[in-house]
């Protein structure tokens, strides 16, 4: 049973997740609702809830502060936005926070149903980016010229830190071994690393690691 927390200040939005799924049917119950992060971060418990579904927009809260606050409340605990802002740039944003799954509340119930399942067994899923090597390149992309790293390029780096090979890193991603030589490859040109033990050894002092 995946269980959702919902964060969304329109009563009919959660009425109609409320009522889209079937417990028994589809394995999947809404554990909970807040209508602001704040009131999320005082009454929801996160033992009895598996991700998050969030509005990007609530109120004038801004959308990045937002995640941030619960990403640093509920560090266990997939986010996946549900909203109608089909901006790509969104969804490289919030995928830079952290955000594992982008829903679009057009979506059917196939739709959304696949995402929070990806979500909650520790999947991404993004509408505008079809695999892995879409959301590695994105990731590249947006973090372009920032000291920063993403979740996944984050994620890599503890594979390569732990003894993986890139080939081995590929195949458990799923993506080419191409892709990972050029992330590791893009990685050391941003942080000036020698070699990949250096650019662990950057990204831990910089507290990236």
């Amino acid at each position: 049973m995946i269980r959702i927390f919902i964060i969304e200040d329109h009563p009919v939005i959660i009425w109609g997740l409320k009522n889209i799924f079937d417990p028994v049917r589809d394995g999947i119950r809404i554990a909970g609702s807040a209508p602001s992060v704040t009131e999320a971060e005082l009454t929801a418990d996160p033992g009895d809830f598996d991700l998050i579904v969030l509005d990007l927009w609530i109120g004038q809260d801004d959308p990045a502060l937002n995640i941030t606050r619960l990403k640093s409340r509920f560090p266990e605990k997939p986010i996946v936005i549900y909203t109608t802002e089909e901006s790509i740039t969104w969804q490289r944003n919030v995928f830079s926070l952290g955000v594992t799954g982008y829903l679009f509340k057009s979506s059917d119930q196939s739709e959304i149903r696949l995402t929070l399942e990806k979500a909650a067994h520790g999947g991404i899923s993004f509408p505008g980016f079809t695999s892995s090597e879409d959301l590695l390149r994105m990731s590249d992309d947006f973090i372009s010229g920032q000291k920063s790293i993403s979740n996944l390029q984050r994620e890599l780096i503890h594979m390569v830190h732990h003894g993986l090979k890139q080939k081995e890193i590929a195949r458990q991603k799923n993506v080419s071994i191409s892709t990972i030589e050029k992330t590791l490859f893009n990685l050391r040109e941003k942080f000036s690393a020698q070699n990949n033990a250096d650019l662990i050894r950057i990204l831990n002092e910089m507290g990236l690691f």
